[in-house]
């Protein structure tokens, strides 16, 4: 490894668990369009760069409730007939604007068969209706490092029941295992949140913005209970080093202090007051350019680059906002089809012009060389200031290339193209930097996520905070029925079963999509309908189970456990006695 610096391209993927939770707008086909549009593209382009051996290794997450739903059957059908209602839906539109000579329009409804029919014969001819199979055929060439999340993308620094948080982690490590037959080097701590040790003279995390009526009704943080018994609660990284994890990833302000960037500052919220950033902040003196250890631990965190992190995600100056790329809130009446360029980010929808892809993609071209660019100024900036080469670390949720960005997987392929001609720069995954060049300085994280002010306030908020408490309400049950059924775990009987099913149904209940969505209203009456669908099948099957453990029922409620099997689905191999330990 030569080069003055190294380009570390994160890609994190997760969809919340939709199987039997609707179709549209809301439930299945969230999934569906992802893998039309993003995981489909995406797979397409690293395979062909990699026969080009034209990229080193993309580092690239798949959260386990989302590689479950990926391997299975069902959704994968449906899948398949998702396309062919899209190719249908194209077609109808090419002959309705034939009819009405709109040649423009027609001309796109024909670049949307072509597009829908070119998946199709990818996913079933190139990747034989097994993307983790791609996926994992990616990983063992080299051309991408796969690391793991937790099992449904808890947003983990509001779960104070220690049995919880190692459910998710252990859960998602092994899932990925399974899947990828590889133990993970990396972790992403979903929506990169992290909490650091928590002493029990404090009412919650240091910085936390827990206040007032956003820890009404016992506090989250002030439960009492605190890890092994101790006067402190042990902070994340101390569960990831457990796992025998390498490296986990922070937001910029984590490590370097100063406002948070953020991640969904352009995403609009309900009727919750926004927080604001905190801009006096302490600047560390710290540098994202090189990973730390984790105060106190063997577990290294990397932070994430602001300047290519506004490129993509700022609201106001990202690539994605410019006017020449596909606007993706306007949709055609009938198909659903998306015909029209954003035009301006201030225009309203009925004024955006119509999409012209040629120019889309001469943006692409554009934007890339400027992407490409400024990785190499940053390093080469950083290189002149240490004797180390520096990491410039990208993490991207990876369904914004695509579903969100409509060129975003042609953007990669660009700027992981042009990458290759810059000497100064090497493409490599994190776990190969740190081989080279391991930290030689250790780090304090304070309270983090790239959420909204930088802390809590996306997932925890009026609006939410009930939702918070339901949690701590289920994981106190929980912990009571597993004393009460502990002699019946280990068996293959009802009771191991129901067991099962309400440690789904509670990790279901912990994905930080409930509360997100409700917290920026995009779907937030369904969301709560799935948090309480998923609280009220974990109170039956807890209530089945700890009668039959007493001899209270025979057992003739079984057909209900049936019922709520086929429906959650997941995570079947779990190993309950480990995780109720």
């Amino acid at each position: 490894m030569t080069a003055k610096g190294y380009f570390c391209l994160v890609l994190h993927s997760h969809i919340p668990y939709t199987k039997n939770a609707g179709k549209w707008p809301f439930g299945e086909e969230w999934l569906y369009e992802a893998m039309a549009e993003t995981y489909v593209p995406v797979l397409d382009v690293l395979a062909d760069l990699s026969r080009r051996a034209l990229i080193t290794t993309v580092c690239i997450g798949i959260s386990p409730v989302l590689m479950e739903q990926l391997a299975d059957p069902y959704m994968n059908g449906g899948f398949e007939d998702y396309l062919d209602r899209r190719i249908a839906a194209a077609k109808k539109d090419v002959a309705r604007f034939a009819a009405t000579c709109d040649h423009k329009f027609r001309r796109l409804a024909e670049a949307y068969v072509d597009y829908y029919e070119g998946v199709r014969d990818s996913y079933v001819r190139r990747w034989n209706r097994d993307l983790l199979g791609g996926f994992r055929w990616l990983q063992d060439s080299g051309c991408i490092e796969a690391i793991t999340t937790a099992a449904t993308h808890a947003y983990l620094p509001l779960i104070s029941d220690e049995r919880s948080i190692k459910m998710q982690l252990l859960v998602g490590r092994e899932t990925h295992e399974t899947y990828l037959g590889r133990h993970p080097a990396g972790i992403w701590l979903p929506e990169c949140g992290y909490r650091p040790p928590v002493s029990a003279e404090d009412s919650r995390p240091e910085g936390s913005d827990l206040t007032g009526s956003e820890s009404a009704g016992g506090g989250l943080e002030r439960s009492g209970r605190y890890d092994n018994g101790t006067a402190v609660k042990r902070g994340l990284e101390k569960y990831v080093e457990e796992l025998g994890i390498q490296y986990f990833i922070v937001d910029s302000h984590a490590i370097e202090g100063g406002t948070p960037l953020g991640m969904y500052s352009a995403q609009p919220v309900g009727a919750c007051t926004q927080p604001e950033a905190d801009q006096s902040a302490r600047i560390t003196g710290k540098t994202t350019f090189r990973p730390y250890f984790v105060e106190g631990s063997g577990v290294v965190v990397f932070g994430r680059d602001r300047r290519t992190g506004s490129q993509v995600w700022s609201s106001e100056w990202g690539y994605p906002g410019d006017g020449s790329y596909r606007e993706f809130h306007k949709r055609d009446d009938e198909s659903g089809l998306r015909y029209w360029r954003v035009t301006n980010r201030l225009t309203g929808l009925d004024q955006k012009e119509l999409y012209n892809p040629e120019q889309a993609m001469a943006r692409v071209d554009e934007q890339s060389d400027h992407f490409v660019n400024l990785v190499r100024d940053l390093l080469s900036g950083f290189a002149a200031t240490s004797d180390v080469p520096g990491a410039l670390v990208a993490p991207y949720d990876i369904e914004f290339f695509g579903h969100w960005w409509h060129e975003g997987p042609q953007w990669l392929r660009h700027v992981l193209e042009k990458m290759q001609s810059v000497p100064e720069v090497g493409v490599v995954a994190p776990s190969t930097y740190l081989a080279s060049f391991p930290p030689t300085e250790s780090v304090r994280l304070k309270e983090s996520s790239w959420g909204i002010g930088g802390k809590h306030y996306t997932w925890m908020n009026d609006s939410t905070v009930w939702l918070w408490e339901d949690l701590n309400r289920a994981e106190e049950r929980l912990n009571s029925a597993v004393e009460r059924c502990r002699g019946f775990l280990a068996g293959e009987g009802p009771v191991r079963r129901l067991m099962s099913q309400c440690v789904r149904e509670l990790m279901l209940m912990q994905s930080s999509d409930w509360p997100f969505l409700i917290t920026t209203g995009q779907a937030a009456a369904y969301a709560r309908s799935r948090f309480n669908e998923h609280r009220d099948r974990f109170y039956r099957m807890i209530s089945i189970a700890e009668a039959v453990a007493k001899g209270e029922d025979d057992g003739g409620n079984i057909s209900d456990l049936e019922w709520i099997e086929r429906i959650d689905s997941l995570f079947r191999g779990m190993n309950l006695s480990r995780l109720l330990c």
